[in-house]
């Protein structure tokens, strides 16, 4: 099995979501199976690692707090899942962030703003 390698500012209080490309583990849903695991093989078919699994990028929602740790321009926020986090969400650990609570998938973020989680498929 492959390890997972976690960038430094990567969160680790939010579960991994790995979604298979493989059309035969797709029975519902967007074109993919998604699923929670530590590791990228997939419990269908099998299939691990890239190009045929791959890991979801989890998107936190930003929210302005005036005394939040992170740095904006002219403002400052938190995210709302760790709100002491100072690191911002980047590309190379595989998190994003945003202030527009449609494009969120953070199951911290979520439940922390009352809203539903969504499950895999």
């Amino acid at each position: 099995m492959s390890e997972i390698t976690s960038h430094p500012d990567q969160t680790t209080k939010q579960p991994v979501f790995w979604f298979c490309l493989n059309e035969d583990c797709n029975t519902v849903g967007p074109g993919f199976f998604e699923f929670e695991s530590d590791y990228p093989v997939c419990p269908k078919c099998g299939s691990e690692g890239e190009p045929t699994v791959q890991k979801r990028v989890l998107i936190h929602f930003l929210q302005f707090d005036p005394k939040g740790p992170i740095r904006g321009y002219m403002k400052r926020f938190r995210m709302s899942c760790d709100p002491k986090r100072v690191d911002l969400a980047t590309l190379t650990n595989g998190e994003a962030a945003t202030g527009e609570i449609q494009a969120v998938n953070c199951p911290g973020c979520l439940k922390a703003l009352g809203l539903e989680v969504r499950q895999p498929n």
